[in-house]
């Protein structure tokens, strides 16, 4: 059926590509983790944050909450979000983590970074009597993609990520290495 050709495909293609069966071997998608602080009493003003338009799944933001300068732990029971204001008007919230150093991190998502220019955003620490403190405001500058739309938009984008993936999964590592 359908769902088989994408398989039958790639293992022709990695054959004729390699001239050889293919190895099972793991090849990693790279993601881009940025630390930043964020205040919860007084404006955050840093450096500017940078994305790049259509990104997914690449790219978050590991959090350490201070107030007026002071570290503020999060509690392992604690659910985090990021809230993002898009340019177009729409509003979405998503979900982070805590991690054990009582920072959280969070995403930038595909949502996040679907169109280009500031991406307003703050996040919040709900605790579990229903507490909620947000950090103040802060922008992610979303630079437009080279290309003119997102490719997920095309019929056959679900294809082409599982041929990425049977790629990848089958590919040989010393391939992909830089000795």
């Amino acid at each position: 059926g359908v769902a088989a050709q994408p398989i039958t495909i790639c293992h022709h293609i990695w054959r004729s590509i390699c001239g050889k069966e293919y190895h099972k071997g793991v090849v990693v998608m790279a993601t881009i983790t940025q630390s930043i602080n964020l205040e919860v009493a007084r404006p955050n003003i840093f450096q500017a944050l940078v994305a790049k338009q259509f990104d997914s799944n690449s790219r978050f933001l590991k959090v350490t909450f201070v107030n007026n300068g002071k570290t503020i732990k999060v509690n392992p029971a604690a659910t985090v979000t990021i809230n993002a204001d898009r340019n177009d008007g729409q509003s979405k919230s998503f979900a982070g983590v805590v991690n054990s150093d009582g920072t959280a991190t969070v995403p930038l998502t595909a949502w996040m970074l679907g169109i280009s220019g500031t991406l307003y955003c703050d996040v919040s620490i709900i605790d579990a009597k229903s507490s909620k403190l947000t950090s103040t405001k802060f922008t992610v500058m979303v630079e437009a993609s080279c290309s003119d739309e997102d490719i997920s938009q095309d019929e056959d984008y679900d294809i082409l990520t599982q041929f990425i993936q049977e790629v990848s999964e089958l590919a040989d590592p010393s391939l992909f290495s830089n000795s």
